[in-house]
């Protein structure tokens, strides 16, 4: 039993909550991680003053403090904390990127390390915080203008290449703003689809609040149709789609094998 929430309609209902919920983990020998816990009142939708509650040996829990508690890693108080947590990950993030782009790993690698290390903390949050077109993009900017700053990506680089997978001739980076949203249609795919008796009574009450924010479509169509999107408007671009356009009418699975080497360093794998 780990990150339990406890939900009552008054404060002596959860004191009786809290109450066997004490009883229950002495009994198997589990202890309360009162440095964990806090206790929050909410009153027509806003926090009200609370002192906390009492438990059976003495001990309190106290009531939450202004910088509100992280359950299963989001920030919450009496809702999530939208604002605060996407400063969190946006930080986090680009940190990750600078300290990936610091070490000496080749082209290839640098990719796959800020797609497993970085590129997962916005994507765990996805349906959860209420990302804006604009604050991914600007994701997306920033780690490209870390890319040139650090010689992995040509100040003339298109920008479409560094989003097609390595297979086809790209870069192989993840874009932030393409993760969050398939992930976004992926939980409203899932929802909707879903034969689950607690998710069926849930579905009218995650539409009226607009909770599911994405679109009904299949996980791997969407990763598909958004690479040959991409791919596309690389081939299609005056400058920049010369070398594929050309290359295209007789290549085979092995023409972009060199993309794929580890052997590559940054800079050559963007020319």
């Amino acid at each position: 039993m780990d990150d339990l929430k406890l939900y009552a309609s008054s404060e002596q209902d959860m004191e009786k909550l809290v109450h066997t919920t004490s009883e229950f983990s002495n009994d198997i020998k589990m202890e309360f991680g009162l440095d964990k816990c806090a206790s929050v009142k909410v009153t027509k939708g806003k926090k009200a003053v609370f002192n906390g509650i009492s438990l059976p040996n003495g001990d309190r829990i106290g009531g939450l403090d202004e910088e509100g508690y992280k359950y299963l890693g989001v920030l919450e108080a009496n809702t999530i904390l939208h604002r605060e947590m996407k400063e969190l990950v946006t930080k986090e993030y680009v940190w990750r990127v600078k300290k990936i782009l610091k070490t000496q790993l080749h082209g290839k690698f640098t990719m796959q390390a800020i797609n497993t290390w970085a590129v997962p903390l916005v994507r765990y949050g996805a349906g959860i915080l209420n990302w804006t077109v604009q604050e991914l993009r600007s994701l997306d900017t920033k780690t490209r203008k870390l890319l040139r700053i650090n010689g992995a990506h040509h100040p003339q680089g298109d920008v479409d290449r560094l989003y097609v997978s390595r297979q086809l001739g790209g870069r192989g980076l993840q874009s932030i703003e393409e993760v969050v949203r398939r992930e976004e249609n992926a939980l409203t795919t899932f929802v909707k689809n879903s034969s689950d008796p607690e998710i069926v009574r849930l579905k009218e009450f995650f539409v009226e609040d607009k909770i599911l924010l994405g679109e009904e479509i299949d996980k791997e169509i969407d990763s598909i149709q958004r690479e040959e999107q991409r791919r596309q408007r690389w081939t299609g671009k005056v400058l920049h789609g010369q070398f594929p356009r050309q290359v295209q009418p007789m290549a085979d699975p092995d023409s972009w094998s060199w993309m794929v080497e580890q052997d590559l360093k940054r800079r050559q794998k963007d020319f």
